[in-house]
């Protein structure tokens, strides 16, 4: 009897447990097709059973003091992202590297624009007093499609130069590197707080690049998103 109960154990852990899984992790998208309307079928005709259960359970728990539906949800969405995230990361189907790009995202809410934002003297930076060819001559150069722009001291700066604006205007019939106004095409720095999270900053009516508003020599930071 004993022997009996440990091979079926074993036989319920492999054929039942981990087979299933590792297919389906091996073979998503033809598990999905196959069972989906099998499992479409069984959910719609087991659902009244699902509310009937999970009625008792609330009433049950209410009468312990335990009132589920004040509470927040026991797994968040964004909860269970992460744990499929992690999931996949411990059975190799994701690299570190992914792993800690997606998991960062759903940080969004909690990593401020200061955690990433680069140091000025990291920043590739153009004298806006410099003649406009040598202006043109740093922008093609560079590697950077947004350059920040200052007047005579890096801790002023004026301007980003967007590498589309100068193509623009260097486009137009007539138009010659010696004879371009530089300021009439950058566009203005946009000032934000060190306190400023990454979502409100990734927001769609941000603009594409920042500059700090404490923009000083010990913690002057600028970032180009």
């Amino acid at each position: 009897m004993l022997y009996a109960t440990g091979l079926i154990t074993i036989l319920l852990l492999v054929f039942a447990e981990a087979l299933p899984k590792i297919l389906g992790i091996a073979r998503a998208d033809k598990v999905v097709m196959a069972l989906g309307p099998t499992a479409n079928l069984l959910s719609q005709i087991l659902a009244p059973i699902i509310r009937l259960v999970l009625a008792t359970v609330r009433g049950t728990l209410k009468l312990c003091g335990v009132n589920v539906d004040e509470r927040d949800a026991s797994v968040s969405s964004s909860d269970e992202i992460r744990g499929t995230i992690d999931l996949h990361a411990q059975e190799g189907g994701l690299g570190g590297e992914h792993r800690q790009m997606l998991g960062s995202i759903l940080d969004l809410d909690e990593v401020l624009v200061s955690d990433v934002m680069v140091h000025r003297k990291a920043i590739e930076m153009i004298d806006l007093d410099e003649p406009p060819e040598a202006i043109v001559r740093m922008a093609i150069r560079s590697s950077y499609t947004r350059l920040p722009l200052y007047r005579g001291n890096p801790d002023n700066p004026v301007g980003v130069l967007h590498a589309k604006d100068l193509i623009r205007a260097l486009a137009k019939r007539g138009a010659e590197p010696e004879t371009l106004r530089i300021d009439t095409i950058m566009r203005k720095p946009w000032f934000v707080p060190n306190t400023t999270t990454l979502r409100e900053q990734l927001a769609p009516s941000s603009p594409s690049a920042t500059i700090s508003r404490w923009w000083s020599t010990n913690t002057a930071r600028c970032r180009d998103w």
